[in-house]
């Protein structure tokens, strides 16, 4: 009984030693470890792409708006471009505006420069110092940003806006 003893013992010793020199495996092992690691921050890096990418898009609309508003054609026209430039983004498959989308109609307004201040005016008026008013359009869109990670629990809210000097 106890020859059997010592050759199970010194069996168990051997294939012990074989199995620490034994190095197939090891890899799977350590990206085991590893993995639950790395797999969080490539996802919140593609997050983070993905709201700058719509932060972009929302700036493109807006610029697209004040140079529509350059021609000074009013607030309807300048909605309307504004609309155009976010619908290339923001659309479902059905051709639908998104519902987290939201775009603040325009703003038209005039004002008179003042001691380097500016100061609201009618855009009728002519000026204190005999200068014509400035007039200014005011765009500003945001848009609900969720992710895989981020916004998870309340979205992120990704806003944008403009103003343009007409004259």
């Amino acid at each position: 009984m106890h020859k059997l003893l010592q050759d199970i013992s010194r069996l168990g010793r051997s294939a012990m030693a074989r199995l620490r020199r034994d190095r197939r495996g090891a890899s799977a092992v350590e990206f085991a470890l590893v993995a639950p690691l790395i797999a969080p921050a490539l996802l919140a890096v593609v997050d983070l792409g993905r709201a700058e990418y719509e932060k972009m898009s929302l700036d493109h609309a807006l610029r697209a708006a004040a140079q529509k508003a350059m021609s000074d054609p009013g607030t309807a026209a300048v909605e309307q471009v504004l609309r155009e430039a976010a619908a290339a983004n923001f659309t479902d498959a059905n051709g639908v505006l998104s519902s987290d989308l939201t775009i603040a109609p325009p703003a038209r307004f005039c004002a008179c420069m003042v001691n380097d201040k500016a100061v609201p005016a009618a855009c009728s008026t002519t000026c204190p110092n005999g200068r014509h008013t400035y007039v200014y359009y005011r765009m500003t869109a945001s848009k609900a940003f969720t992710g895989f990670l981020i916004g998870r629990i309340e979205p992120v809210k990704l806003n944008a806006s403009a103003q343009v000097q007409i004259r």
